[in-house]
């Protein structure tokens, strides 16, 4: 235990295989019993739950910023139809049409985007063989 005085309590949790469950209502970390761990698992607890309080409010001005995204370009979309169109009734509801259609579109365009970001980044398999590798070749060879 004297080795683990350096490192942070949230990892000598997680090396004892401690589970950091997350459900409805309560954010709580299952580990060993004892005074030390006690601390450590209010220190995850809390961790944990911050996490979880910025993932989600995150998600929420996420979500209204790109609503209001949408929404602007829908706008501007239905406004320059109208412009080449003039305002007769079938032409409103024509801008209408084309307004939905367009932000549609965008939104396509961004989701393929993200799908191309999410198909570039690694998986964690991946990132762990190549730190084992890399330890590997690092660690000294005993004479």
């Amino acid at each position: 235990m004297a080795q683990d005085a350096d490192r942070p309590a949230v990892s000598r949790v997680a090396d004892r295989g401690a589970a950091a469950p997350v459900t409805a209502g309560t954010a709580g970390v299952a580990g060993p019993a004892g005074p030390a761990d006690a601390s450590a698992s209010y220190l995850a607890s809390i961790l944990l739950a911050l996490l979880v309080v910025t993932v989600n409010t995150c998600q929420q001005v996420g979500g209204s910023i790109g609503t209001a995204l949408l929404n602007t370009i829908a706008a501007s979309a239905l406004a320059s139809y109208l412009l080449v169109h003039g305002h007769s009734p079938a032409a409103t509801a024509g801008a209408a049409v084309h307004s939905y259609v367009v932000a549609f579109w965008v939104s396509a365009g961004i989701f393929a985007g993200a799908a191309v970001v999410c198909g570039l980044v690694p998986r964690p398999d991946v990132l762990t063989r190549q730190v084992a590798d890399v330890s590997q070749a690092a660690a000294p060879v005993p004479a």
